[in-house]
Parts: C-alpha cells; structure tokens; sequence
C-alpha cells in the first residue's frame, strides 16, 4: 500500500472547486435570507448615518426592487422624460445619490423635494448619438 506522500494535481484542483462551490451556496443562502428580511420589514429605528432607504427604478418608472427602513411604501411618478419623484413614506432622509444604469448612462443629478422625498433626474446618450440629453434610464436611488 502506497502512503499519502504527493496529491495529484488533480485532487487539488477538486478539492478547491468543492471549497468554492459549497462557499457559494452558502453566500446565495445569506443573501436571499438577508434580502427576505429587508423587503417589507421595519426596522427599530432609522439611524442617522444609516441606508434608510433603497429604490430601483426601471426606464419605465417602475419598482423592481425597494427598501424602506419605515416598513412602509416606496413610490416612484415618472415627471418627464428622464425626470422621475421617488418617495420613501414616513422616512425623513435628508440626503440621498443614484446612479445611472445602463451602457450609456451620465451623470444623475438630485433635488430634494422634502424629507425622504428625491427628484431625480437621468442623462444618456440620446438614440444614433454620443451627445448626453435627459432620456429615461433605469437608475438606483439610495437614501441615507
């Protein structure tokens, strides 16, 4: 009987895909327990400093996803073209930033219309075009 005194490559190679593959499952486990507890629960409180509110927003004006540390309602009104007002309900957040999302996103600039109250405006690249204009753009908005 021969004894363990060289692993094939092999073996290795198998043994470190095991590893990431078991550490991956896990990861997905967290996040989608993570993410059943933040969509819909309220927190004790919204701490100053803290994420009090999340909204992802399609072109269309739409939710995908929300977050509001309040545990009530997100709401988004499509304004104009690239000019959206998203409210986060009961949530005083005086400070928020978005970010574009998209292959040809610009700079999205802000206004705040009231506490937890965000209008927000999206810039991209008009159709044919390189020139930045106000065009609806999918964008996320993070209030804090």
């Amino acid at each position: 009987m021969r004894p363990f005194s060289r692993l094939s490559p092999a073996v290795v190679l198998s043994a470190f895909a095991l590893f990431f593959a078991l550490g991956g499952s896990a990861f997905a486990l967290e996040d989608s327990v993570l993410r059943s507890h933040v969509e819909g629960a309220a927190q004790p409180r919204c701490a100053g400093g803290a994420v009090r509110g999340i909204a992802v927003v399609t072109a269309g004006g739409q939710l995908s996803s929300r977050f509001n540390c309040t545990g009530r309602a997100v709401q988004v009104r499509k304004v104009g073209g690239g000019i959206f007002e998203v409210r986060f309900l009961g949530n005083v957040a005086p400070r928020a930033t978005a970010t574009a999302l998209g292959s040809c996103s610009g700079p999205v600039t802000l206004d705040l219309l009231g506490p937890g109250s965000f209008r927000v405006y999206t810039r991209g690249c008009s159709t044919g075009g390189n020139v930045l204009q106000q065009v609806d753009l999918p964008f996320v908005l993070v209030a804090v």
